[in-house]
């Protein structure tokens, strides 16, 4: 009642806007929510602090500061691969194939030496939604780097379906992706959650229809993610909101 008497004192161009956003919010709150679809590096996995510091200490062998401002552009954001922009952007004596290959030979090392780290309350966070209900994969990275990391994590045998850049004719922000991990989970977009940490991978969830979840890190906490319908600080408070919205409306496995 006092949300209703508090509406009447407002203006017709504030009522407008009121009930556009709780009508929104009650569809929402009844959609019944029967799969979630994570994103894979920077969202489960760590490894784009893991991808900055290889890239660090590399570039400063050649004598170059490559700074964490650098490295932001790669995250989620402009496609030309880092080696390329890195040998167009600096005199380095080698080619952009030596630079690339250099880089992955030292981040394979860093997966040997167990440096590969899960983002925080990620494996528990796949743990609630895989207890909950079938859970999918969807990333832009390739599928046998995938697939090593996910090892690496312990989280191989957690999704019922795993989508890796092969999978797919056009990469993020398209939602094809999207489309195809809802579909074979044997739902419609809009009844998953998907976890996003760049603004190209929320775009592609949103335009898939799904409700978007986005929780930046320290590469990507700068943009913009007003496209998303939800922004967290991390896994943990995604999981505790979930928990108070939908946790009664759950849909058993």
């Amino acid at each position: 009642m006092d949300f209703l008497k508090n509406l009447c004192k407002t203006n017709f161009n504030s009522k407008i806007l009121v009930l556009t956003g709780f009508i929104y919010f009650l569809l929402i709150c009844s959609e019944m929510i029967k799969g979630v679809i994570f994103d894979m590096d920077g969202t489960l996995s760590d490894s784009e602090t893991l991808n900055y510091e290889v890239w660090a200490e590399l570039m400063a062998e050649y004598g170059i500061h490559f700074s964490r401002e650098d490295y932001m552009q790669f995250v989620g954001g402009i496609s030309l691969p880092t080696s390329q922009w890195i040998v167009q952007n600096n005199e380095l004596p080698v080619s952009v194939d030596e630079l690339a290959e250099e880089r992955n030979k030292r981040r394979n090392q860093a997966y040997d030496e167990g440096k590969l780290k899960p983002m925080p309350f990620a494996l528990e966070a796949v743990a609630y939604f895989s207890s909950k209900f079938p859970i999918a994969l969807a990333t832009s990275t390739g599928r046998e780097e995938t697939l090593r990391k996910l090892r690496l994590l312990g989280l191989h045998d957690s999704f019922k379906a795993k989508f890796c850049r092969e999978d797919v004719t056009n990469r993020k922000p398209d939602p094809e992706i999207y489309l195809k991990a809802a579909a074979a989970l044997g739902l419609m977009p809009s009844e998953c959650i998907a976890f996003e940490d760049t603004l190209i991978g929320a775009n592609a969830a949103k335009k898939a229809g799904c409700l978007t979840i986005a929780i930046p890190n320290q590469f990507t906490e700068h943009l913009d993610f007003s496209v998303a319908d939800h922004v967290f600080p991390s896994l943990q408070t995604a999981v505790n909101w979930f928990e108070h919205e939908f946790g009664p409306k759950i849909s058993p496995r």
